[in-house]
């Protein structure tokens, strides 16, 4: 499948080409990209004709028969779906780049978020290892054997003995 989408009515017009490949397991891949040139035309019947040469042959409108003014008419109507189908086609194109673009931005949010966490789990057992090692010199502080010892208000007698 392969087609240009007219994405602007300008004397600069863009397209949009896009791809579809399909693989012989069912899954398809698309690649699109912008297709810019500068025109002349300014008439409605020549950006049609700019719009037909891109559609793929089976969705093209049937010339109108001459003078035949419903002959015309439904030239005119498939002409506008067709146009219709192709901005369909390129606002695809365009919101499947858009929504690539947030999910690579959500991809580097979540790859972010997980260092911060890395980092704030190390943070948290380094601050647990010193805690642990504070509580044991507490501990220490406390201990009768240690050659100091507490009076009932809680303070520390430390004994100084001076030799002889």
């Amino acid at each position: 499948m392969s087609a240009e989408i007219y994405a602007s009515r300008e004397t600069h017009s863009r397209w949009i080409v896009y791809r579809e490949h399909r693989s012989s397991n069912g899954s398809s891949n698309i690649q699109a990209r912008i297709q810019e040139s500068s025109s002349s035309r300014t008439s409605d019947d020549d950006d049609m004709l700019v719009f037909m040469e891109y559609l793929e042959p089976h969705l093209r409108p049937v010339l109108p028969e001459e003078g035949n003014p419903q002959s015309m008419l439904l030239y005119k109507e498939h002409s506008k779906l067709a146009q219709d189908y192709l901005k369909v086609q390129s606002e695809l194109v365009m919101i499947g780049r858009e929504m690539q673009d947030f999910q690579d931005l959500e991809r580097l949010e979540d790859e972010e978020n997980e260092k911060e966490l890395q980092k704030l789990q190390q943070e948290k057992e380094s601050l647990l290892v010193a805690r642990q090692m504070l509580q044991e010199e507490n501990q220490m502080g406390r201990n009768p054997g240690s050659g100091n010892s507490r009076d009932p208000e809680g303070w520390v007698v430390i004994n100084n003995t001076q030799p002889s």
